[in-house]
């Protein structure tokens, strides 16, 4: 574990076992945006959706690019960018900015997003792990990133103010690989907080991902296990995430999900949004907005 991210970190193989993932997500008092670039070598894919956090309602994009040529993908977590290239949709990422431009659907209609994030950095932490087939992963994660926005949403200029969470990751991943994933960033008693949790993923001897870890006012601290309780119903339902530091309960207000089969990949999860009332390190946690995702990946 490292503070701050690898320029290089190393990480390679061959274009079709190594998988590659950049993800932005940006929370204001009353929008929350994500977007995200995925390389898996047989397939690229690219999402972004909107959710207007006052009505609920989301907008989304997603467009898929076999043998991945829509999408190139950064050097490293401070090199370049990446950046998805399909008809009538643009998405680039980088260190400390973000720019698209997309038409969304949602609620009945399209609504065309353009803009720019810029994102001041923080603390954030990289992990470099061995996985137990014998590849290599390599991730970098921050949250409660100070982050402006300045957006053009169905033709009105909105600008923003709000709190970045971003992960970069290149792995040499397991065949079928599965993990538990929350993320936040909010405010408590007025100081920037975040959080990156998982399970099943990068796991420890006794059980603990290794990249579990609060943001506080611009430091990280390092998190022991959590172990997550995910509701029969887990796009409705509350779910519970403990821990020797944390008791969190999530309540959704929508989510993002997806069942795709292509044969050589899958890709099964359920990623809800929403916000955490709770406890971290003996912070008080009141109405932090994120995500939380079930996820299994065949690739």
């Amino acid at each position: 574990m490292y503070r701050g991210p690898i320029e290089d970190p190393r990480v390679t193989g061959s274009r079709f076992r190594l998988k590659e993932w950049h993800y932005i997500s940006f929370a204001s008092d009353r929008y929350f945006l994500a977007v995200a670039v995925v390389q898996l070598g047989y397939v690229a894919s690219g999402f972004c959706y909107l959710v207007d956090r006052e009505t609920g309602t989301r907008f989304e994009w997603e467009a898929l690019s076999p043998m991945g040529r829509a999408l190139s993908f950064a050097q490293g977590p401070t090199r370049g960018a990446s950046r998805f290239k399909a008809s009538g949709a643009h998405v680039e990422l980088a260190r400390s900015r973000a720019s698209l431009s997309l038409t969304l659907r949602g609620a009945g209609r399209d609504v065309v997003v353009e803009g720019d994030l810029a994102i001041r950095q923080s603390a954030s932490l990289s992990l470099l792990c061995a996985l137990p087939s014998g590849g290599r992963a390599y991730t970098n994660k921050a949250a409660a990133l100070p982050a402006t926005a300045r957006l053009t949403i169905d033709g009105e200029a909105v600008d923003l103010n709000g709190m970045a969470a971003i992960d970069w990751t290149r792995s040499l991943a397991e065949r079928e690989t599965k993990w538990k994933w929350a993320s936040f960033s909010g405010l408590a008693d007025g100081v920037a907080i975040g959080l990156n949790l998982s399970a099943e993923v990068y796991d420890d001897a006794s059980g603990a991902s290794r990249e579990n870890v609060f943001f506080r006012d611009g430091d990280l601290y390092i998190l022991g296990a959590a172990r997550f309780g995910v509701p029969a119903r887990p796009k409705s339902e509350p779910w519970t995430i403990i821990g020797d530091d944390l008791d969190l309960t999530f309540t959704p207000i929508g989510a993002r999900a997806q069942k795709k089969n292509f044969g050589l990949v899958v890709s099964d999860f359920v990623q809800p949004y929403g916000t955490f009332r709770g406890v971290v390190r003996g912070v008080e946690i009141t109405d932090a907005f994120g995500v939380v995702e079930s996820h299994r990946s065949v690739w």
